[in-house]
């Protein structure tokens, strides 16, 4: 007899009559059959029940769907308005008596993801089907019930759908059988090329990795319940008799008897051998098949595995882009598809009425329009692109502006080469309008405050172009651009080594103050700024002088020290700026989970921004206000009875600035409009100071003698070289004043720059 089958006789507990009393697995295994039809194999018969991907997926799609929104509108295009009430209001917020909106949607969904197609019925109070296109027969509408594809059959005569055939059943089914017309289905279906009536099913695609994932995890499941033993094999030289066989497969039972004990020794005689089958390198391949398998549903689906809860491949950013792109990408158009066969049944409720779901809503795409909008700004405030214009582009959802089709360019922009001749430009409507608004504005101010003493009439005044001043001061400004970029520069490397130091390989947990350190940096900042504070202070007085014809001019120490110490806030205020933003840019990338290197990169962006554009603002503002605050001590010091102020003239200039101008010449000691002593006080607030272009000019001089013409300005350059030594034998000055006892330097001149 063969052995072979012995064994299978053996295996189901028979001794004879082995052909008449086979199982059917038993029988489908000598036929070579695969067995998939016994019960407790391998056999994938419900994907939702049976594969967790499957559910995975369909349940985020569903649950996605349905904590959405859906707005009703009526009205025109342009014009509409919400529906917050009526029955249809109501009617969506509880479609049937046992379904919410929530569970209404996601039965919905489920039906797409598990058959490709969707049918809803709408029935009165008396539970009969209502035509959903008919404006007299919705008003009877109560409820909407969700029927299963499987009981509907398609109906077609002459090459067009006449109806559908609907099985019912009186214990299972919402409706009994009937015909219905397809004016009274709501009918969501996939795209189905092979078949023109019903919707293709993404379950017919994930069967195969769903049913190899399942037979995957059978396999794993039948290997931990056996202790990864897999199975043994007894050999011998004589087959044994029943009784012998009962024995052995006892004591093989008994060695295993369940998963977590375990085993025991085992006894054979009678010339018998145990051999012991070891896990094939196809079986270890288990977890990388099912995370492939993973994937290949999740990809027929459109879900993300991120969102799964697989984030072994991701950080929080790649988590957020996936959920961003799947809102985008396979809600959006999933929320499209399901509204669109309910727009009938809306027109039937009224003519104007229409549904969406409000997917611009979910925190995703919240994320993505702020992003939007960043965009736009730097593109409106760079490049002057209309509002609107950027509204149709990035689609912001901006209401109608006034001002949407008008075009803002930025005001500080002005060509190479004209800063310095270029006159000053003509004003144009808006100019005009805007020195309407200041005349009212200074009229206002000087009724309202006590009228200050005249001052002596001036003498007429050839005053220099703003443009010739802004020239003048231009290499100052460049020295501190160039010394606050080293300065960036030198900081930024002892902020990277302090990253280094503290965080790298270490969690990244702690806050700003552990890498930057405020106290220590001010210390090296402020005295490279008071040097160039202390140059420009003696540069504008010497301006001034200059422009009287009044000989050299000497900065008294006094004023020097009082001037740093009302401008020591805001020089302490440039590192207070960087530590705030180091501070927030790692709070953003703790949140957003970078790595060390990422956050590396954020702070050197700190750092490129400090250097490309706040230095040149820093410059500029410290540059004007020390020099306006040696003009001013100049004044004083010459005995000047008028001053006035002069704007840049350029498109942008502050209305207060605008005011001051207005003015024209005032007394020395009198404030101007504003509040200031003169522009860029120390002492004025930082919305009246920062990038201040504005300069103070002498309207009258010692008793109202008139003030010189000056064809142009004492520039920076000019002023430098007149402050060195010249090269004459024995170190001595020729310069008028000039002596060996004070180092050949002018008694009246400070300390060289």
């Amino acid at each position: 007899m063969n052995p072979f089958r012995l064994i299978g006789l053996a295996a189901g507990g028979m001794v004879a009559g082995y052909k008449s009393a086979l199982s059917g697995a038993t029988a489908r295994f000598l036929r070579g059959e695969d067995g998939s039809g016994d019960a407790g194999g391998a056999e994938l018969v419900n994907p939702l029940t049976q594969s967790p991907w499957v559910y995975g997926c369909i349940s985020q799609l569903a649950q996605t769907v349905a904590g959405l929104e859906f707005y009703l509108e009526q009205g025109a295009e342009g014009s509409e308005k919400p529906v917050l009430s009526g029955p249809l209001f109501n009617l969506l917020q509880q479609p049937h008596p046992l379904t919410d909106r929530f569970a209404f949607w996601e039965l919905v969904v489920h039906w797409l993801g598990l058959r490709g197609e969707a049918f809803v019925v709408g029935v009165d109070a008396a539970g009969g089907v209502v035509d959903l296109s008919a404006r007299g027969g919705v008003r009877a509408l109560r409820s909407l019930v969700i029927l299963s594809p499987d009981h509907l059959r398609h109906m077609v005569d002459g090459h067009e759908l006449i109806g559908w055939a609907y099985t019912g059943s009186a214990r299972s089914t919402p409706l009994p059988t009937q015909f219905l017309m397809p004016s009274e289905v709501i009918h969501w279906r996939m795209p189905n090329p092979y078949d023109t009536w019903r919707g293709l099913s993404p379950l017919r695609v994930a069967t195969l990795p769903a049913q190899t994932d399942y037979a995957a995890a059978q396999f794993s499941r039948g290997l931990m319940l056996n202790n990864a033993d897999m199975g043994l094999i007894v050999s011998g030289d004589a087959w044994p008799t029943p009784e012998q066989r009962e024995t052995i497969l006892a004591a093989l039972r008994d060695r295993k008897r369940k998963a977590g004990t375990a085993d025991r020794p085992l006894l054979l005689g009678g010339g018998l051998t145990v051999e012991k089958p070891s896990i094939a390198s196809a079986d270890l391949q288990l977890l990388a098949n099912r995370k492939f398998d993973r994937q290949t549903i999740c990809a027929i689906y459109g879900v993300p595995q991120e969102l799964l809860g697989f984030t072994e491949d991701a950080n929080r950013s790649v988590g957020e882009s996936a959920r961003q792109n799947f809102v985008e990408n396979r809600i959006a158009p999933l929320c499209e598809r399901l509204a669109a066969p309910l727009q009938p049944m809306f027109r039937s409720f009224a003519a104007d009425l229409r549904g969406e779901f409000a997917v611009e809503d979910h925190p995703a795409m919240q994320a993505a329009r702020r992003a939007r909008f960043v965009t736009a700004k730097d593109i409106f405030s760079g490049m002057g692109v209309p509002v609107a214009v950027l509204d149709d582009v990035f689609d912001l959802g901006l209401p109608e502006l006034p001002h949407g089709r008008t075009v803002f360019l930025p005001f500080s922009l002005q060509a190479s080469g004209e800063m310095a001749d270029a006159p000053a430009p003509k004003p144009t409507t808006q100019e005009d309008a805007f020195t309407a608004a200041r005349s009212a504005l200074l009229a206002l101010q000087r009724s309202a405050a006590p009228a200050p003493a005249p001052a002596p009439a001036p003498a007429p005044v050839a005053k220099a172009s703003n443009g010739a001043y802004e020239a003048s001061i231009a290499g100052s400004v460049k020295d501190k651009v160039a010394k606050l970029g080293r300065f960036f520069f030198e900081q930024r490397s002892r902020v990277l080594a302090a990253l280094e130091d503290k965080y790298k390989g270490k969690a990244l947990t702690k806050a700003a103050g552990d890498i930057f350190d405020q106290g220590a940096e001010d210390a090296l900042l402020k005295p490279r700024i008071n040097k160039l504070l202390i140059a420009d202070l003696e540069f504008g007085g010497a301006q001034l002088f200059t422009e009287l014809d009044l000989g050299a001019f000497a900065l008294p120490p006094q004023a020097a020290i009082d001037y740093l110490a009302l401008r020591e806030p805001r020089i302490v205020g440039i590192n207070k700026e960087t530590g705030r933003r180091i501070s927030s840019t790692i709070a953003d990338g703790l949140d957003a989970g970078d790595s060390f290197e990422q956050l590396s990169k954020r702070i050197k962006e700190v750092f490129t921004d400090a250097t490309d554009r706040r230095a040149e603002i820093i410059a500029l503002t410290e540059t004007n206000s020390a020099v306006n605050s040696g003009r001013f001590g100049a004044m004083e010091t010459a005995g000047v009875e008028a001053k006035g102020w002069l704007t840049s003239h350029l498109d942008g200039t502050r209305a207060s600035h605008l005011a001051c101008e207005e003015q024209g010449a005032i007394g020395v000691t009198d404030l101007f409009a504003n509040g200031l002593m003169h522009p860029g006080d120390p002492s004025g607030p930082a919305k009246e100071v920062i990038n201040c272009r504005c300069h103070l000019t002498a309207e009258a001089g010692p008793e109202g003698r008139a003030v010189p013409r000056c064809e142009r300005l004492l520039t920076w350059e000019e002023h430098k070289r007149s402050r060195m030594p010249q090269d004459v034998p024995g170190g001595v000055d020729t310069r008028p004043g000039g002596s060996k006892r004070n180092g050949g330097q002018d008694p009246q001149i400070a300390k060289p720059v």
